[in-house]
């Protein structure tokens, strides 16, 4: 009986430790309005050379692989984020790797089983920006 305690409360330590969900970490403790949902947020790969603030770092959601379907669905991630805080762009986005490591599943045997191994899964992450010449205003 103790022993399936301890297994529980460990499957849920890992669950709660293992949740996927997109990320912003502020970097100002100025807050902007959010915009709206069909707000245009521009993106931007590298730096840009206008004036701004830089809010938050942004990570989207993982996926197991570097698809163009799964890119389209980490930039409207960024995009969302950007939105709630307010910002007006998202610059130097990048993509990158997570290694997991620890048991996955063994497709092997003709019953659920595990085994140690190695994973990858793929995030975006940039900046998110306010332009300076809007804060005036």
């Amino acid at each position: 009986m103790k022993n399936s305690v301890i297994l529980i409360l460990i499957l849920c330590l890992v669950f709660l430790l293992g949740c996927n969900t997109p990320s912003a970490q502020r970097i100002t403790e100025d807050k902007f309005p959010p915009k709206p949902p069909d707000a245009d947020v521009e993106m931007f790969v590298g730096t840009i050379s206008q004036d701004h603030i830089p809010i938050a770092i942004l990570n989207s959601r993982r996926y197991p692989d570097q698809s163009e379907e799964n890119k389209v669905l980490m930039l409207a991630s960024l995009k969302d984020m950007a939105r709630k805080l307010g910002a007006d762009a998202v610059m130097e986005i990048r993509i990158l790797p997570k290694r997991f490591e620890g048991m996955v599943v063994d497709e092997k045997p003709p019953f659920p089983a595990w085994k140690p191994g190695n994973y990858y899964g793929y995030f975006m992450r940039g900046k998110a920006i306010v332009y300076r010449d809007k804060k005036s205003q």
